[in-house]
């Protein structure tokens, strides 16, 4: 600050132009703006990575003089209120691609463990500490079982798969005590299908075909995916849910940038681009397959069912294998499952206590695996689920007319591809 008086003491005894002055003090208040948020930046910023399997494929970053908490009254603008954020690509990913990887309702809060309290009045939903585990099964001779060589997780783990949590190894914190039994809780994600919300909906499946260089077009291995390349049934198998009927048959989506055939091509289906002219080098191709469904049932009456089917199944979430995306409804294909159990806990006095685990050591049928790589494992896992719950339900609607549309990113990098406008209303 001392350095800063004397150079504005200088502009003065040198009586300059207004423009001069203008340009000085613009410069001062850059300065004086770097200088209030923190003169020397000793706490790094908040990054929240978005991972798939062990791959960090989006962030968002928040510098913490936003969301640091003051008693003074002084805390940040974003302190304890929600905002969205839109997570982007790292690097130069973020140039090439032109879809949003996530957006998020997030609600921060950066302070000393002594103001932890404060963080807790904050809330208007009630905050619900929960110790978390997931079980663990293949199939084997048309049994789900808890062993083999397709068994790569331990029979309950973490969601990731990679930290053994048995239920009797969990032990609460000092301050808190367990508050009912373990008991299944299934993702909530699983209630709701991609028509959810929806009076009409179009399913779509792609035929991919594959080539070697200069031979015939044929069917790939995987014959039939989606359009992010997962396997999907064929389009004859696709089965009408309850409570809707089919409007027309299966047809060739043609209102794309695709060619005459309704092909699109690329050099690998793995590593995308399609784009609608055919080139020598181009090794596969697809087309999208669309038919459109109706609901002829009541919303309510079909949610209804989907929820007592869901609890039929027990909480199960089944995928082809471990690494790959679970669903709630079992197919031909999914070879795994798993579901989620958890246990609530509870604060045994007033003031607030940290929640952290410990895990101790017991018999079972894993025995086995509880080597000390594996407690050094279990020892990082600290912080247990929190979960808001609301006791009020808020219904929102969104409605947009848009009237001109202008520097809207292509699809693809030579812009080949059509323009995509995406609108939602927070998450969804």
């Amino acid at each position: 600050m001392a350095g800063i008086i004397e150079d504005m003491e200088k502009v003065r005894l040198r009586d300059p132009e207004p423009a001069e002055i203008l340009t000085e003090l613009s410069s001062l208040a850059e300065t004086l703006k770097a200088q209030a948020v923190e003169p020397q930046n000793s706490i790094p910023d908040v990054f929240i990575w978005m991972l798939v399997g062990n791959k960090r494929t989006a962030y968002y970053r928040l510098p913490v003089h936003q969301i640091i908490y003051s008693p003074d009254g002084h805390s940040g603008k974003y302190c304890a209120k929600e905002m969205t954020v839109v997570l982007k690509h790292p690097g130069q990913k973020a140039h090439r691609e032109w879809q949003i990887p996530a957006k998020l309702r997030l609600k921060f809060w950066f302070g000393k463990k002594q103001f932890e309290e404060e963080w807790t009045k904050c809330q208007t939903d009630d905050v619900v500490v929960m110790a978390e585990t997931y079980e663990n099964q293949v199939a084997l001779l048309g049994k789900w079982v808890t062993r083999g060589p397709a068994m790569t997780r331990p029979k309950f783990s973490d969601s990731t798969g990679k930290l053994k949590l048995k239920k009797e190894s969990f032990f609460p914190p000092a301050g808190w005590e367990w508050a009912g039994d373990w008991h299944v809780s299934p993702e909530l994600s699983l209630i709701y299908n991609r028509d959810a919300g929806h009076k009409s909906f179009i399913e779509d499946v792609y035929e991919l075909q594959t080539r070697i260089p200069a031979g015939p077009w044929h069917m790939a291995k995987v014959f039939w995916t989606d359009a992010l390349n997962d396997t999907m049934p064929a389009k004859e198998e696709v089965e009408l849910p309850e409570g809707w009927e089919w409007d027309n048959d299966w047809s060739v989506d043609m209102n794309r940038g695709v060619d005459d055939e309704g092909f699109e091509y690329c050099v690998e289906s793995t590593i995308g681009g399609f784009g609608p002219v055919e080139k020598t080098y181009h090794l596969s191709r697809r087309r999208r397959w669309i038919r459109q469904r109706t609901m002829v049932a009541e919303s309510n009456a079909i949610k209804e069912k989907d929820q007592e089917a869901l609890k039929a199944s027990e909480g199960w979430e089944y995928a082809p294998l471990f690494n790959m995306k679970f669903h709630g409804k079992e197919s031909k294909m999914d070879l795994v499952r798993r579901r989620r159990w958890h246990r609530k806990m509870k604060a045994t006095g007033k003031e607030s206590k940290p929640c952290t685990f410990s895990f101790g050591d017991e018999d079972g049928d894993d025995s086995d695996d509880s080597d000390a790589e594996e407690k050094a494992k279990a020892g990082c896992l600290a912080a247990p689920r929190m979960f808001l719950e609301s006791t009020q339900v808020n219904k929102y609607q969104l409605r947009a007319y848009i009237y001109q549309a202008r520097s809207l990113m292509a699809a693809d990098d030579n812009a080949r591809s059509g323009t995509l406008l995406s609108l939602s209303s927070f998450s969804h």
